[in-house]
């Protein structure tokens, strides 16, 4: 059997990680692997690994021979990776005298900067001599290689993990363990001296041990490589997730509102389970952070509370002047935010990871639950004897009451109708005492019922409130049924109008209004009801938004007018070169109008559709721009219904030909239901140019479920001289996931309806579906849907 070779053995014994007893005790190991033939290098290193002497990480060194990796100063060996990362990779290291653990920061350095960053690093290490935590892991030593253009940063080791690592592994973090991560960060950010800051702050260096602290990696440490940044430093790739815009643009030292942007930031990607800016090349995620504000958290985690949502947009202000971090103040932002009991809760977060797959949070340990049955049967015991000894304890005889009739002639849908009467009366009537009024028949006043309601709908209509103002955050919130009047709405920030939250206020829409312009708008538990009162000869416009983005929630519009030449609803991109402008979201909402429900003026990004009701004989979606030229933008419809026949996407061309982007109509679970003479996407106002390998190019139809009759057109093309059926466009576009079916639409008589108008759809043949749900629109979740995000 052959020995290993000399160098092999140089160095193992120079690293300190084996010795020459150590080698020989693997030979028994190294013959049974080798099996007879010639024991390589790499078999030795095998058996050593099995072992434990050298680590999977060492021997990848060790067979590549490039052991001048793992050397470390002269008392420090690596021993396995962390943290992977091309410019800032983190490690940990044994120390070969002690057999401590520590953890060591590898930076790459251009070699003409190596004596101003010792100069920086000999400073720094002054001030880290200053002040002490255990929880920040405050460098030790550092060791410059010269020749190789790196720095090693040696500091103590963590037990525990990156917050990398728990991402990657749950997808989203709870409300309550971000809470309690941020308040230890805050606690951890106010330990730090006079002007220090960690000016690093990211999922990486924010790390997790399994008594559930935080600890804060590397403070200080990249401000020594990299003061003043510019788009040239050599960064971590996930640096560019959380940096401030203006440590670029302005060339800043990191600051307290910095800090408070990278906080933010970091709290904003564990609560959604991805980075703000989803842009693979650093530059363009800077400058995503330089043009625009970071969407609201509850777009992409509506389950967010609303405080944390506005502290988080407080904190990730895209002007520094207008950010605010109290650390104080975040310190309390978890609940029962007192030491100890933060670092249970994160405990308890640590070891759902103990096992293959996480655990949920809600298991309890079988001693609570244990707990919990005793005190029921304590209960129930107590309960049972005090029941039994009633009149012997002296307790008096519960008075048996006798339950009140409700006569027949009294309907209940007249109860609206009785309040309105009640509240006309006499104030001296109501006065009376009520064994007299008790003993009064009941009358029924069905029809005196309906003028009272007539002439208290007609004084409403006469008395329509102002829209409240904007406040600080950018929120309008009706703190009444209303109905209200949209005024003069511009805001450079986003705003949300938000209605009640067991009812939705009603917002009348019934002259020309001015455009609300913002760059975000956000409608919750509202009612819009548009009523023609104009004088124009068009009608009634609808509202116009200039907008880049609008998400509609729980909302119903019901449009009165009965005329279908002006959209319900316009949006215009405000700013129109911002890439992320033409973006829609609808969640539980109704329209009911014979107008085109949405015209986008300006190209569409993205588009989501999630129990949607639509009884509409027009478009649906009108596109006057098309979408956005070289992008595939995605519609995705999912549990929705579309009745009256009309398109579900009308494309407005006009007299030329637009650039392509692909419109990409994902279905899922959802019912359209197209006129005989209709399609589910039409071409108005076509060059006679448009051919079918062009429109091909434009529409791409898929999903896992959007039904439609089996007689009905996917495209129709209406050019200059007139209507054009399929034709050859079936062999063009690409279809996948839209089902045939039998259906139809019937109102809801015979039950309360959840809105006036809703109707149901009835499936005479259903297709196999890859879904457990009944497909189509919920009206159970939308009448459910009062809540607030």
């Amino acid at each position: 059997m052959e020995p290993p070779s000399e160098q092999l053995v140089a160095d193992l014994e120079s690293l300190q990680l084996a010795s020459r007893r150590d080698i020989a005790a693997c030979r028994p190991a190294v013959r049974r692997a080798s099996r007879g033939l010639p024991a390589f290098d790499s078999v030795w290193i095998h058996c050593l690994v099995a072992t434990g002497k050298l680590t999977p990480f060492q021997a990848v060194r060790l067979e590549t021979q490039t052991t001048d990796e793992l050397k470390v100063g002269p008392s420090y060996v690596l021993a396995d990776q962390i943290h992977f990362d091309a410019v800032l990779p983190v490690f940990r290291a044994i120390e070969t005298t002690t057999g401590r653990s520590v953890v060591v920061t590898r930076m790459k350095v251009d070699r003409e900067d190596l004596k101003e960053v010792r100069a920086r690093f000999e400073r720094r290490f002054a001030e880290f001599r200053k002040f002490t935590h255990p929880n920040l892991s405050l460098p030790t030593e550092y060791f410059i290689k010269a020749d190789r253009g790196e720095v090693d940063i040696v500091s103590p080791g963590l037990d525990g993990q990156p917050m990398t690592q728990f991402l990657i592994r749950r997808g989203r973090v709870p409300e309550d363990v971000v809470r309690c991560i941020a308040s230890q960060v805050a606690l951890l950010m106010k330990t730090f001296p006079g002007e220090f800051f960690h000016g690093d702050l990211r999922l990486a260096n924010v790390w997790l041990d399994r008594k559930g602290r935080v600890h804060l990696a590397n403070p200080g440490i990249f401000t020594c490589l990299h003061p003043f940044p510019t788009i040239h430093s050599l960064a971590p790739k996930d640096a560019y997730d959380t940096m401030a815009p203006e440590r670029i643009s302005e060339r800043s030292l990191p600051d307290l509102r910095s800090e408070a942007y990278s906080l933010g930031c970091i709290l904003w990607q564990m609560l959604t389970g991805r980075p703000p800016h989803l842009v693979a090349d650093p530059l363009a995620k800077l400058a995503e952070h330089q043009r625009t504000e970071i969407p609201d958290v509850r777009e992409f985690a509506p389950d967010v509370s609303e405080d944390l949502a506005r502290r988080i947009r407080m904190m990730t202000r895209r002007d520094p002047a207008l950010r605010k971090l109290k650390l104080d103040e975040l310190v309390q932002v978890a609940e029962r935010g007192r030491q100890p009991k933060l670092e249970r809760r994160l405990k308890r977060f640590v070891q759902t990871f103990e096992t293959a797959a996480p655990r949920m949070m809600g298991e309890r340990p079988a001693s609570s639950r244990k707990k919990t049955v005793a005190a029921a049967v304590l209960l129930s015991v107590i309960a049972c004897v005090v029941a039994w000894n009633w009149q012997h304890l002296g307790l008096g005889q519960v008075e048996r009451l006798e339950a009140s009739t409700i006569p027949s002639s009294v309907s209940l849908e007249s109860s609206h109708s009785d309040d309105v009467a009640e509240a006309d009366l006499d104030p001296e009537l109501l006065d009376r005492d009520k064994s007299e009024t008790a003993s009064v028949p009941p009358i029924v006043v069905a029809e005196e019922a309906s003028e009272s309601a007539d002439s208290t709908e007609e004084t409403i209509s006469n008395d329509i409130e102002t829209l409240p103002q904007l406040d600080s955050d950018g929120l309008v919130r009706l703190t009444g049924v209303g109905p209200y009047r949209i005024s003069n709405l511009t805001s450079e920030s986003p705003i949300r109008i938000v209605g009640l939250a067991n009812e939705r206020s009603q917002i009348v829409v019934d002259r020309e209004l001015n455009p609300v312009v913002t760059p975000h708008l956000v409608l919750q538990n509202v009612e819009f009801v548009f009523r023609n009162e104009s004088s124009s000869s068009d009608g009634v416009a609808g509202i116009t938004i200039r907008s880049d983005q609008l998400t509609c929630s729980s909302c119903l519009f019901r449009d009165e007018t009965g005329d279908a030449r002006q959209p319900l609803i316009r949006i215009s991109a405000e700013d129109r070169s911002n890439l992320n402008a033409g973006r829609l979201l609808l969640t539980n909402c109704v329209f009911l109008t014979s107008k085109p429900v949405i015209q986008f003026q300006s190209p569409l990004t993205t588009a989501r559709l999630e129990n949607v009701f639509a009884n509409t004989p027009t478009a649906f979606l009108s596109l006057s721009s098309g979408v956005v030229s070289g992008f595939r933008v995605p519609l995705i419809v999912e549990q929705s219904s579309f009745s009256g026949g009309g398109a579900l996407v009308e494309f407005q061309s006009g007299s030329k030909t637009p650039p392509f982007g692909l419109l990409s109509i994902q279905g899922k679970n959802s019912v359209v239901e197209i006129s005989p003479d209709g399609a589910i996407v039409e071409f108005v106002g076509s060059p006679d140019s448009l051919n079918a390998g062009q429109i091909a190019k434009q529409i791409e139809l898929s999903g896992t479920g959007l039904i439609v009759r089996a007689d009905r057109q996917l495209v129709r093309v209406q050019s200059n001289h007139g209507f054009a059926g399929e034709g050859n466009l079936e062999a063009e576009l690409t279809v996948n996931g839209v089902l045939s079916g039998e259906f139809r639409f019937e109102n809801i008589e015979a039950v309360t309806p959840c809105f006036p108008g809703e109707e149901r759809v009835i499936f005479d043949a259903l297709p196999v579906r890859d879904a457990l749900t009944v497909p189509g629109f919920d009206s159970a979740r939308f009448c459910s849907s009062h809540s607030e995000m």
